[in-house]
């Protein structure tokens, strides 16, 4: 009688911790990392009273072990002690997946900020190899030079790809627990991680593709600045259908929807000074509309659903 009193305690006390909000006592519940906990206690299985048992006192969720209290010892008689200690037990496993939920948002966002500052050294020795290289064409180097400037490069290339395999690990561990993908949680900022380098071409989630025909020096533009450039729009054929090289640079403000979403993405990877081709898939272009010509309205410039190219000449960053 007594073990059949037990198991509807226990039952109780399963389903009511199941229907209270998520209390971690006075934590902050504006902090990021604490929505993400409330969401991997309404994940974590030792909520499902289904799954505990008497002779198999641990959980595993995914990399995580949690132990809980073994209810068959001897020296507990009433069904009140039981109650008591899986109370407690609850309130441990709470704290427990608390924390390591901390734990893994903390190392992701180490490993975000790693991958940031590899990308960076990269890019910088992937500029110091482009001089050098230039120099050693036009002999203005030796074999040395040239080679040094290639380990350089190959080198920090090959940090920026370790950094990046681990911070996709480290978004992984922490996705295990939540039980969702980050993206789909409101308030997640998701970090630029998304370009990748393939020979001479940067390649984004976007689709927009970005190819330097010759190096600059000078620095990155950003969103809120103000840039000039020289262009050439072209469909893929070759075709140009604008271009404002015999005329005055165009002058716009990036990030200010003053100029197609494939260019003000397209030039924040460039550097003052550098030249280079965009192609843009059609959404970041002209879309499901295209470019009809004003003297033959029913046809077309640019056709609807069209990628398109634009050679880029970034005069100055302010």
């Amino acid at each position: 009688m007594s073990k059949v009193i037990s198991f509807f305690l226990l039952f109780f006390i399963f389903q009511y911790s199941n229907a209270q909000t998520f209390q971690f006592g006075n934590s902050d519940t504006s902090k990021f990392e604490e929505r993400l906990a409330r969401i991997a206690w309404q994940q974590y299985p030792g909520n499902d009273f289904a799954k505990l048992s008497y002779y198999n006192p641990i959980f595993h969720y995914g990399s995580l072990e949690l132990k809980v209290m073994d209810l068959t010892d001897k020296k507990m008689k009433s069904p009140e002690e039981k109650l008591k200690i899986q109370e407690e037990m609850l309130n441990s496993q709470r704290n427990l997946l608390r924390a390591e939920v901390y734990k893994r948002y903390e190392k992701y966002i180490s490993t975000i900020d790693i991958h940031k500052l590899r990308v960076k050294a990269a890019e910088e020795a992937h500029l110091i190899h482009l001089i050098t290289s230039k120099k050693f064409k036009n002999e203005e180097s030796n074999l040395d030079d040239y080679n040094k400037s290639f380990l350089l490069f190959n080198n920090a290339e090959e940090a920026r790809l370790n950094a990046e395999s681990n911070l996709a690990i480290a978004k992984i561990h922490l996705e295990e627990l939540i039980g969702v993908r980050l993206e789909q949680l409101s308030g997640y900022k998701q970090e630029n991680n998304s370009i990748v380098k393939k020979g001479d071409t940067l390649i984004s989630k976007s689709g927009l593709k970005y190819i330097v025909k010759q190096a600059g020096f000078g620095d990155k533009p950003e969103n809120g600045q103000t840039v000039k450039v020289f262009y050439t729009g072209k469909i893929l054929t070759g075709k140009v259908f604008e271009s404002n090289v015999n005329d005055n640079p165009l002058k716009f403000v990036l990030g200010a929807q003053q100029a197609l979403p494939g260019l003000d993405e397209g030039i924040r990877l460039m550097r003052e000074g550098e030249k280079g081709i965009l192609i843009i898939p059609a959404k970041l272009a002209y879309g499901k509309e295209g470019i009809r010509d004003p003297a033959k309205p029913e046809e077309y410039i640019v056709y609807p659903n069209s990628s398109v190219l634009y050679e880029i000449h970034l005069m100055d960053v302010k």
